[in-house]
Formats: C-alpha cells, sequence, structure tokens
C-alpha cells in the first residue's frame, strides 16, 4: 500500500509563540513592584462605544495566533508593515498591533523604556508588557489610511481612500496616540466556562491534537 506522509507546516515565522507563565510563585516575583495599568478597551473616536478589546489581542499574541509577533511593535516595525507588509525579520505581516495609551495615562504612570508594567483586567493581574521603546501616533487617520488603503505606487489598481465605515479602519483612526512597544507576558490565564472551555484551542493545543489524531 502506497502511503502519503505530509510533514505539517511550520508556524508562521518559523516558531510557535506562546508566551505564558503558569507557575504562579514565578509570577508574583516578576510582578513584585512593578507599576500596574488596568486594560482599557478602545472607543470610538466619534461616538465613545467600546470597538476594540485589547486584552483578546494580548491574548492572540501570547498564544502564538500571531506567530512570530511577541507584543506591542516598536515604531521602525510599525513602518516596516505600513510600507512593504513585512516584520522586521522579514516575514509577511499584514497589520500594524500596539498597546497604545492616552498622554494623560501615559504622564500618570511615569514609565520609560525598560520598565515592567503589569496589565491588569477587572483590577486582577493579567499581563506583563517589558516597555522596550515608547513613541507616538502623529496622526491616527493617516496610520488608519496606511493600513487599509490602496498603495500609492500600485498602478494596477483603483488609488481610493478606504471606506471609513469599515471596522478596522475605525479601529485605527480611533487609537491613542502614546504607544508602548515591547514583549507581552500572560501571567494569569483566562478561564473559559463550559459549555465554551472545550473550545478554546490555541495553537499549540491545535498541534497537539493534530498530532494525537495523526493529521
Amino acid at each position: 500500500m502506497l502511503s502519503l506522509l505530509i510533514q505539517r507546516p511550520l508556524p508562521h515565522g518559523g516558531r510557535l509563540v506562546e508566551r505564558v507563565i503558569r507557575d504562579k510563585e514565578v509570577a508574583k516575583k516578576m510582578i513584585k513592584g512593578c507599576p500596574t495599568y488596568e486594560i482599557k478597551p478602545t472607543l470610538h473616536y466619534e461616538t465613545g462605544v467600546p470597538i476594540r478589546n485589547v486584552y483578546r489581542e494580548i491574548m492572540s499574541i501570547c498564544y502564538g495566533f500571531f506567530s512570530p509577533v511577541e507584543g506591542s511593535m516598536k515604531q521602525a516595525e510599525v513602518e516596516r508593515i505600513l510600507k512593504e507588509r513585512r516584520l522586521l525579520n522579514d516575514w509577511i505581516f499584514p497589520f500594524p498591533l500596539v498597546f497604545d495609551i492616552s498622554k494623560e495615562d501615559y504622564n500618570k504612570l511615569g514609565v520609560t523604556a525598560g520598565d515592567r508594567l503589569v496589565l491588569t483586567l477587572k483590577n486582577k493581574p493579567f499581563a506583563i508588557l517589558d516597555i522596550e521603546e515608547i513613541w507616538e501616533i502623529d496622526d491616527p487617520e493617516e496610520l488608519a489610511h496606511r493600513t487599509f488603503g490602496t498603495p500609492e505606487d500600485n498602478p494596477e489598481v483603483v488609488k481610493n481612500r478606504f471606506d471609513k465605515k469599515h471596522p478596522g479602519w475605525v479601529i485605527y483612526r480611533s487609537l491613542q496616540p502614546v504607544v508602548l512597544a515591547g514583549k507581552y507576558t500572560i501571567i494569569n490565564e483566562p478561564k473559559f466556562r463550559p459549555p465554551f472551555d472545550k473550545f478554546w484551542y490555541p495553537p499549540r493545543k491545535c498541534r497537539e491534537k493534530f498530532d494525537e489524531l495523526g493529521w
């Protein structure tokens, strides 16, 4: 009998990101004495209605859904994505991922590059952000256009600004001006209530299931 063995492809970027600390004692030591910040949803720039759950983005990054991205992006990485749709390591990636806060919150925090920030959810530690760079979004509307709009150097498509009704465009237009760039690490894993818990299949668990089933 002829059998065909197909090797499972590597994750995008060559390795699967999983930035999760499961040891509670280790987590406590990691956050001792660190400043805290309550994760806030992104609010629509006109209506003030919540339109983006930032904690879900952090979860997606830490569990490897966006491999090889490991955190909030530095300015140079965002700029390369906007120009070439590539990360600084040359892997293709379609859009920027950033942790943005208001100038008021930034001034209250008083953090600088090199600091560790504890990100809380409902006043409980959820993740940490090891800040590597702090930069500002000069024009969120232009960022939204460059993320979703037609590149000016592409003559084969219609050069129109992106439809402002698109939910993705609105999210980028609504970002706060200060970006804290650096790697995330989850220190308090999310828990899902039945029956939803059985549908939680992050990338590593999916791959383990594939091996179990011989796929």
